[in-house]
């Protein structure tokens, strides 16, 4: 019998507010490893992350909220793609997921 093994994947975003926006960004670390990750690809310039949160039903699938809205990954943060929302371009400054 194999024995089945996970990483364990934790997330922080970064963000600011005011006249100085600073750098934010998406940062994360996998157990084991010894440094923190940048997770920015397809994320827009300086993104200024306010929510972070895993899908429940598959630990791959991880969603930003950013100033421009919310961004979703299929593949642990590695790469971003922009979700269409109610109000394009806006802050997004939490995300929640209905257990419906």
């Amino acid at each position: 019998m194999a024995v089945q093994t996970h990483d364990t994947h934790v997330y922080v975003g970064l963000a600011d507010e005011g006249m100085n926006i600073g750098q934010g960004g998406l940062y994360s670390h996998v157990d084991g490893d010894e440094e923190w990750h940048s997770l920015t690809q397809g994320l827009p310039a300086n993104p200024q992350v306010r929510a972070v949160v895993v899908y429940p039903g598959n630990s791959a699938i991880v969603y930003a909220g950013t100033h421009f809205g919310p961004y979703r990954s299929d593949a642990y943060g590695a790469h971003w793609e922009a979700l269409e929302a109610p109000r394009d371009g806006m802050d997004c400054w939490f995300l929640v997921f209905h257990s419906a």
